[in-house]
């Protein structure tokens, strides 16, 4: 039976916000990160829109009971029917080759614009005994607040040492905070700085134990944003795991 070890993962960013000083109220969207972001304002209505929407805009279309961007059924009797032959499209039109949504549930998207959460190794075969570097890197993350999520393995295979990861501050340290870091029982802590996240975090050592092979996964992933009193969810985090090879030498 394969053991199953886990190392736990938290990033943690406490932000705090400031209420407006200027005699001029303007009110409007206040978080820099966010699309339709007004540099004027100086009082949030929370109006901000933190991701694209179906269409890939910076608006608040959502996807119908019928997978219709934009569309307005609450029901799937709303649905439209199609001629013989013919199949729905995400935008709502009959066709035989039909616009559908991307894996980020972007109607007739690229599959590009959704937050990802990448392992990456340095090389997929190693020798018993030797050493490889595991990557973990983010991409399209915004306005980063908090990331928690877990690596799967079979520890009879590989072994990870958390005490030798390397963490990469460039892509933590904002304006009011820079890179706190915590290791406790096998739970690795980061309090960082407010940015964009896109590029590689953090990066650690493997070693091979015996031969075989083991999948390394991310599971029980939780990303959440927030600037102020704002406070998102992405509802769509694409996932890349990896599989590391271990053999005789």
């Amino acid at each position: 039976m394969m053991l199953k070890k886990t190392i736990s993962i938290l990033l943690v960013l406490f932000a705090g916000c400031n209420q407006p000083t200027e005699s001029q109220q303007i009110y409007g969207c206040t978080i820099s990160s966010a699309c339709n972001f007004n540099a004027d304002a100086n009082i949030s209505n929370d109006s901000c829109i933190n991701a694209l929407d179906c269409n890939g805009e910076c608006g608040t279309a959502e996807i119908d009971e019928c997978g219709i961007c934009g569309g307005s059924a609450t029901t799937i009797d709303d649905c439209s029917v199609c001629d013989e032959g013919l199949a729905l499209g995400c935008d709502g039109n009959c066709s035989t080759i039909p616009i559908i949504l991307d894996v980020c549930n972007v109607c007739g998207g690229d599959g590009l614009s959704c937050p990802k959460i990448m392992l990456s190794v340095s090389t997929s075969s190693i020798y018993v005994g030797q050493n490889a570097t595991l990557e973990i890197y983010l991409s399209n993350i915004q306005n980063l607040y908090a990331l928690s999520f877990e690596m799967l393995f079979d520890s009879s295979i590989v072994g990870i040492d958390v005490e030798s990861g390397v963490i990469n501050y460039d892509q933590f340290t904002g304006n009011n905070f820079g890179p706190v870091v915590y290791l406790e029982d096998g739970l690795l802590s980061f309090v960082l700085g407010g940015k964009n996240i896109d590029g590689g975090i953090y990066s650690v050592n493997l070693k091979g134990l015996q031969t075989g092979y083991t999948n390394i996964n991310l599971d029980r992933v939780n990303l959440i944003q927030e600037d102020g009193m704002d406070v998102f969810n992405y509802g769509s985090i694409l996932l890349q795991d990896v599989i590391i090879t271990v053999v005789s030498n």
